[in-house]
């Protein structure tokens, strides 16, 4: 049924995730919504309120604890988060989302071997949590196991050939295990697609060119 009690159920998918996974009331949907919009108007003071209200009337709604994970780590309050995260692991265990968000604070303190432990705790499917595997591979491309990373990128831009970032990632590996020619392509690919990020675009530019003169 859909969140107005009618059998027939045009509301957008978002609100039938929230509501089949969570079942939170509609004013609650709606307060998480305005805090989405509030991250990005860049106002995480009032999302972070507004997201700590939501959880303590329905701590189960793991959409609003996985953001406000994010917000407090947006405003570097990372033991708030981590002590948010592993309160939501205890009430969802295994659930993807939750762990990934752990793992993101151990990289963000340098943790990258608890990181990769806690990633490697599960195996949700990649079709379905591809973020999940995309930081795993950059987790291995951290540790300097390129051929770990460049398994998981090459699954990835499989299943998402448009995605640049994951193309980066794979010509990185690729490169640091020496198959030049194929980290070329990757570079291409990369570059075709688009990255959003400048420093990564100025570095596989770089990379490309370096890699073709030395053909």
């Amino acid at each position: 049924r859909s969140l107005n009690g009618n059998d027939s159920d045009n509301s957008p998918p978002f609100f039938q995730k929230v509501f089949d996974f969570n079942n939170p009331s509609q004013n609650l949907i709606l307060k998480y919504q305005a805090a989405q919009l509030e991250i990005k108007q860049g106002d995480n003071l009032d999302a972070k309120n507004k997201l700590e209200n939501i959880l303590k009337q329905q701590p189960e709604f793991t959409e609003a604890r996985e953001l406000l994970a994010t917000v407090y780590l947006n405003l570097n309050q990372i033991e708030k988060a981590l002590k948010l995260i592993e309160l939501g692991l205890k009430i969802s265990p295994q659930y993807p989302p939750y762990i990934l968000s752990e793992a993101k604070i151990f990289a963000a303190r340098g943790q990258f071997f608890k990181a990769l432990q806690l990633l490697s705790s599960a195996s949700p499917p990649i079709e379905q949590f591809p973020e999940y595997y995309q930081f795993w591979a950059g987790i291995y491309e951290n540790l300097a196991n390129y051929r770990a990373s460049a398994v998981i990128y090459q699954r990835l831009v499989e299943l998402n050939p448009e995605n640049g970032i994951v193309w980066a990632g794979l010509a990185i590996s690729l490169e640091h295990l020496g198959q030049k020619q194929q980290a070329i392509l990757a570079y291409q690919q990369a570059l075709s697609q688009g990255l959003d990020n400048k420093i990564l675009e100025g570095y596989s530019q770089e990379r490309l060119a370096q890699l073709t003169r030395s053909f």
